[in-house]
């Protein structure tokens, strides 16, 4: 009798033992991601203040959320949404952007440092701000668990200015920190 139930015994818990030694978890086909950023913007009525003895450019800070769907092992497609304030000007915006990434790492690995880059269409809604561009940047997400990562990027949004401006382009490069979650 005794062997019978050790034997059940075995057989049940058999399978877990077999998943617990498998690297070869399927990944998820979408992440998402919290953020938080800060970074030198232009004024949001003038692309650009110079004087003749200084360039002045407040501080901007962003926070957002967005998401990434995996189409075909590191190449991705993604929304974000978020909020910007000008500090110096006291000046507000919505955020949006649709961005294309690629990750570094393939899909299937269980690595903890995944590097990749990104590009993108950004809109912004405020009155009398710039409805639009372009976005470019890379980071790392430093995964400290199967589902949790340290998000740490650099993006650098650009966009024509809507006033006269020397080169006629607003530019906003900011570091973010923040999580990457399954």
């Amino acid at each position: 009798m005794r062997t019978i139930i050790a034997t059940l015994a075995l057989l049940l818990t058999a399978p877990t033992w077999v998943a617990a030694q498998n690297d070869d978890h399927p990944q998820p086909r979408a992440e998402g991601y919290a953020f938080f950023g800060v970074g030198a913007g232009a004024d949001p009525r003038y692309p650009l203040i110079l004087t003749e003895s200084h360039i002045s450019r407040p501080v901007v800070e962003h926070g957002g959320l967005g998401g990434e769907f995996f189409l075909y092992k590191g190449l991705a497609l993604g929304p974000e949404v978020g909020y910007e304030h000008w500090g110096a000007f006291n000046q507000e915006a919505g955020i949006g952007s649709v961005d294309l990434f690629y990750h570094f790492r393939p899909r299937g690995s269980r690595g903890k440092f995944e590097p990749f880059l990104l590009g993108g269409y950004t809109l912004k809604f405020q009155p009398h701000y710039y409805p639009s561009g372009s976005n470019l940047g890379g980071g790392v997400n430093l995964w400290l668990s199967r589902h949790a990562a340290l998000r740490l990027e650099f993006r650098d949004e650009l966009g024509l200015g809507v006033s006269p401006s020397p080169n006629g382009w607003q530019q906003t490069p900011e570091f973010r920190a923040g999580v990457t979650f399954r």
